[in-house]
């Protein structure tokens, strides 16, 4: 998993979590609810990764 920050036009930095396989064909954008955090999607990215599926869990705007 890699840590990727992505920056904004008005200057936020918005943090995620990459992971990707190198077989990977297909890609998944995962996005929490209210009180979690990209954190939450660990478990998920990892059996994702098993499945050859890359996947970026990020923190939204006031979030994590």
């Amino acid at each position: 998993m890699e840590r990727i920050v992505l920056v904004t036009k008005d200057g936020l930095s918005i943090v995620g979590n990459w992971s990707a396989p190198e077989s990977a064909k297909t890609s998944v954008l995962l996005l929490h609810m209210w009180p979690a955090a990209k954190e939450s999607w660990q478990s998920f990215q990892s059996l994702l990764d098993e499945r050859n599926i890359a996947s970026l869990a990020i923190d939204l705007r006031v979030h994590g």
